[in-house]
C-alpha cells in the first residue's frame, strides 16, 4: 500500500462562464463569471488532499497573478508543492469554461504560448519523494504536444514503472478530430504501457483504436497486471482487469457543472485503492466524488472523506439504472 501519491500534471485558473439562458422568452445569464484554481492534474491533487490523501503536486507556474493564485489555493488545501516550479519567463494559463444549461462544457485556454504548464523539467524532479509515496499520476494534457513537459512524463512513468511505484494515467485526450496524430498516439500509447491502471472516458478509449470502439481498445489494453477504468457519466463507470470485471452504476443527481468530474473522480478511486477496499468500492468512490462535485460549479467542490461517506449513504437509493 503507497503512503501517497504524487500527482504530475498541469495547473491553471478556470474562468467560468454559464452561457445564457432563456427565461420567459428572454436571454438572460444566470451568473457573473466566476475565476476558480483548476487544472487537470491540480484538481486531482486537490480532491485526493480532501479526501485525506497525502499529495504532493509536481509541475510549473508562472511568476503572475493566475500563479500566485495556484500557489495559494495548494496552500489552503494542504497539497504539498515542494515541486511546483514558478518560472518568471512563463504564463499561467487562464481556461475560460463555458458552460451550457444542461451543465456541459467547452474550454479554451489562454495564452496559446509560453504556457507555464507544459514546461516541466525531469532533472529537477525528486524521484525519491516519488518513490516515498509509492504512487504517480499524470494526465495526458501534458502530452498533447511536443514539450518538456511531455518528455518528464514519460521519463517519470518509465522510471516509476522500473522502481516499483504504482502508476496511473488519466487518458484527458484532446483530439476534436476524433483521430490522434501518429507522434501523440506513440506517447499516449508508451505512458500507457509504463501505466498500472488506465482510466478514461468510453469517447477517449475509442478514439485508440482504429475501430472506434471502445471495447475493443480495452480488450487490447487488459491484462492481470493492467487494470481499464472506463467513466461511463451517467451510466456509472467500468473497471477491468484481466478475466474480471467491475461495475458500479452512477449516483442520480442533479447536474450543475461537469468540469473536472473525471479528475476527481480519479481522487475517489484511488483514494479507495489506497485505503485497501475492493474494486467495486474505488468505483463507488469514484462516481460519489465526481456526483457531489458536478451538483455546484467549478471543480474544486470535492467533497471531504467524512462528506463522501455521508453522501454515499445518503445517495444508496438514488442510483441510475445501467440497463
Amino acid at each position: 500500500m503507497s503512503a501517497g501519491v504524487c500527482v504530475l500534471g498541469d495547473t491553471a485558473v478556470d474562468l467560468i462562464v454559464r452561457l445564457p439562458e432563456i427565461r420567459a422568452g428572454e436571454k438572460v445569464m444566470p451568473y457573473e463569471p466566476r475565476l476558480h484554481p483548476g487544472g487537470s492534474g491540480a484538481n486531482t491533487a486537490v480532491a485526493l488532499a480532501r479526501l485525506g490523501t497525502p499529495t504532493c503536486f509536481i509541475g510549473t507556474v508562472g511568476e503572475d497573478q493566475y500563479g500566485q493564485v495556484v500557489v495559494d489555493d495548494f496552500k489552503k488545501e494542504q497539497v504539498d508543492i515542494t515541486q511546483l516550479f514558478i518560472e518568471a519567463q512563463l504564463a499561467t494559463v487562464c481556461v475560460f469554461a463555458f458552460v451550457d444549461a444542461d451543465g456541459e462544457r467547452f474550454l479554451w485556454g489562454w495564452p496559446r504560448e509560453k504556457q507555464a504548464y507544459t514546461a516541466i523539467d525531469f532533472t529537477r524532479l525528486d524521484l525519491e519523494q516519488i518513490c516515498r509515496a509509492g504512487w504517480l499520476h499524470t494526465t495526458g494534457l501534458l502530452l498533447a504536444n511536443e514539450s518538456s513537459g511531455r518528455d518528464a512524463v514519460l521519463q517519470t512513468f518509465e522510471w516509476a514503472h522500473k522502481n516499483g511505484v504504482i502508476t496511473s494515467f488519466d487518458l484527458n485526450l484532446r483530439s476534436g478530430a476524433g483521430v490522434l496524430e501518429e507522434t501523440y498516439h506513440e506517447v499516449v500509447d508508451k505512458t500507457i504501457s509504463n501505466s498500472d491502471y488506465v482510466l478514461g472516458s468510453e469517447q477517449e478509449f475509442a478514439i485508440l483504436h482504429e475501430s472506434h470502439d471502445w471495447q475493443n481498445t480495452v480488450a487490447d489494453l487488459v491484462r492481470d497486471d493492467k487494470h481499464v477504468v472506463v467513466r461511463r457519466g451517467n451510466q456509472g463507470s467500468i473497471l477491468f482487469a484481466g478475466d474480471e470485471r467491475s461495475e458500479v452504476p452512477a449516483f442520480n443527481v442533479k447536474v450543475v457543472d461537469t468540469v473536472g468530474a473525471g479528475d476527481v473522480f480519479d481522487a475517489g478511486f484511488i483514494t479507495a485503492l489506497q485505503r485497501g477496499h475492493d474494486a467495486a468500492t474505488a468505483l463507488r468512490w469514484g462516481n460519489a466524488v465526481a456526483a457531489f462535485t458536478i451538483m455546484k460549479e467549478g471543480a474544486r467542490t470535492s467533497p471531504s472523506l467524512a462528506q463522501m461517506k455521508t453522501f454515499i449513504e445518503e445517495q444508496k437509493f438514488n442510483i441510475r439504472s445501467t440497463k
